[in-house]
């Protein structure tokens, strides 16, 4: 890995289609949880565990594209990797910050500083210690935006303690001790959403995300495991657990003890995040060993896949969407849940048509032209580095968050 002269191209993560539907349920989620009646029914009204999976998608993704880049340079470009997540985010969410700046949707008095606080992605401790900025202004969902940046500004280092260790053992003791950090930050008199928004205490399902990406990198040492998560059963079993607790699992603020409190946050969060992980395994170990699934190609069919690459767009646009829903339908039955759907998805659209996109193709070319200064390998390598390199462009327009 450190040879200079030859460094041999290691095959790039493959893209995972049914990951884009996992992403397409997570939305679906969050509306439901937000407001849409006939989603709530299906999915069940914990919704903003919706958040959680793509805590653990965003770890997953980023961490498999970046260990693959190891493997394949000897080291993380991590000038490039900032670059990549700047035009993959900031883009979109400043649109949407310009025209929250403009019309101040909810009239509130405090919306240069929510807008302030989102672009300088400080809403978590904001929603989390309070102010209540964001939440007034109607930007309170940028708390987990600033969740993921925070996140990627530690990632480099990261990666540089992973390929130090190259075990997935060091994420599990890192995942150990953000649990135990979590612990000691919960007592009986902990408002609700200082555990709910703050990075401090949600960052961990991110790096559980890391830590399945790791097992996947070291997928050989752990045949037995990966056999296992291949059978077909096992996808939906995952899944089953998943929906179980979106349908069941109990709303954090409801929780009065000290005990109950510890169990959601140091316990059952975690092993939801867990769960999310296995999922993730469990369907990239099913594509790979080219088995059957039913739930892989439920979804991996294109209106899923399609749903999973506006979810950046829908959770960024929804909340404004459904506003000017209930202005325009003023009853609530059936109609106004399908008006909340219909616009959040018509300006999910529209804004990843004319900003997420051309920002992705440009993410694309970066991909090119740092293909072409790689080090020369040998001839019957170079179509290895082409399919590499195609992978992980589809992995990054499958809306890498």
């Amino acid at each position: 890995m450190t040879n200079s002269s030859r460094i041999l191209p290691t095959q790039s993560p493959a893209y995972l289609p049914a990951v884009d539907g996992l992403r397409a349920l997570s939305i679906l989620a969050v509306l439901a949880f937000h407001g849409v009646d006939f989603l709530r029914s299906i999915l069940g009204k914990n919704g903003w565990l919706g958040v959680d999976i793509f805590f653990v998608i965003s770890g997953f993704l980023i961490s498999r594209l970046a260990m693959a880049e190891i493997d394949r340079h000897g080291s993380l470009n991590i000038s490039r990797f900032f670059l990549g997540r700047v035009l993959r985010i900031t883009p979109a969410i400043w649109v949407l910050l310009s025209v929250y700046a403009l019309l101040n949707p909810l009239d509130s008095s405090r919306i240069f500083q929510a807008v302030s606080l989102a672009v300088l992605n400080f809403t978590d401790y904001d929603v989390a210690l309070g102010w209540n900025n964001s939440i007034e202004s109607g930007l309170g969902f940028c708390w987990s935006l600033a969740v993921e940046e925070k996140f990627y500004l530690l990632f480099p280092l990261l990666m540089i303690f992973y390929k130090r260790f190259r075990s997935p053992l060091c994420l599990l003791v890192l995942v150990v001790l953000a649990e135990a950090w979590k612990f000691s930050q919960i007592a009986p008199t902990t408002d609700a959403l200082r555990l709910m928004g703050a990075f401090d205490i949600r960052f961990d399902e991110i790096l559980i995300g890391c830590l399945a990406a790791s097992l996947l990198d070291r997928k050989e040492r752990y045949s037995n495991l990966f056999n296992t998560l291949a059978r077909p059963i096992v996808p939906p079993l995952l899944f089953l657990c998943v929906i179980y607790f979106l349908r069941h699992f109990v709303y954090p603020p409801t929780l009065l003890t000290l005990a109950q409190k510890q169990l959601c946050w140091v316990v059952s969060i975690p092993i939801f995040a867990l769960l999310v992980g296995l999922l993730l395994l469990s369907l990239a170990a099913v594509q790979e060993q080219g088995r059957r699934c039913l739930l892989s190609k439920a979804l991996s069919c294109p209106p899923m896949i399609g749903l999973g690459r506006l979810s950046y767009s829908l959770y960024l646009w929804h909340g404004l969407a459904f506003l000017l829903a209930a202005n325009l339908v003023l009853q609530e039955c059936w109609l106004l849940d399908a008006a909340k759907v219909a616009a959040a998805i018509f300006m999910a659209f529209v804004s990843y048509s004319l900003v997420e996109k051309p920002f992705l193709t440009i993410k694309k070319h970066l991909c090119s032209a740092t293909a072409s200064s790689l080090p020369q390998v040998e001839p019957e390598e170079r179509n290895s580095q082409g399919n590499s390199l195609n992978n992980a462009k589809e992995l990054e327009l499958s809306g890498v968050r």
